[in-house]
């Protein structure tokens, strides 16, 4: 542990936490410069939000971060059908889309292990995937639309 400002051991910070404050990373979660993982999930599901976190990191397109949060979803358990033909019995009420196309709706069985793992895996990494799309140079290039060159 690092005393980071002499008071003795009991206001001593995790090294990570130093790190970051020397980085002028923002602070939050208590001090930590990441939040302490919530509830643990079954093994299968934190391995595919791990690969598609890693995924996600190496994103250079638009259209490859959709592509790796379609195929989380996919992982999970679930699978993806636009929204306006989504079945509310089935229909996860998350849109997925990131505003690239229509909306659309990931879906599992109700009261399933898959719909339990889209419920709780997809808010958070969407929030990932957003801020991946709002650091792109181009948040259009890559996607196969017709109206762009």
């Amino acid at each position: 542990m690092t005393d980071d400002n002499g008071a003795g051991p009991e206001h001593a910070q995790p090294p990570s936490v130093l790190a970051a404050r020397l980085a002028g990373t923002p602070q939050r979660h208590d001090g930590r410069a990441y939040p302490v993982g919530g509830a643990v999930l079954d093994p299968a599901a934190t391995s595919a939000e791990l690969a598609a976190t890693q995924a996600l990191v190496r994103a250079a397109s638009a259209t490859e971060v959709s592509a790796v949060v379609s195929t989380l979803v996919h992982d999970l358990g679930g699978a993806l059908v636009v929204a306006r033909y989504a079945d509310p019995a089935t229909a996860v009420p998350v849109d997925v889309s990131l505003g690239l196309s229509e909306p659309v709706l990931p879906c599992a069985e109700p009261v399933s292990v898959a719909a339990m793992r889209l419920a709780a895996v997809l808010p958070e990494f969407l929030e990932a995937a957003r801020l991946v799309l709002s650091r792109l140079p181009d948040r259009t290039a890559g996607l196969d639309r017709g109206d762009h060159q």
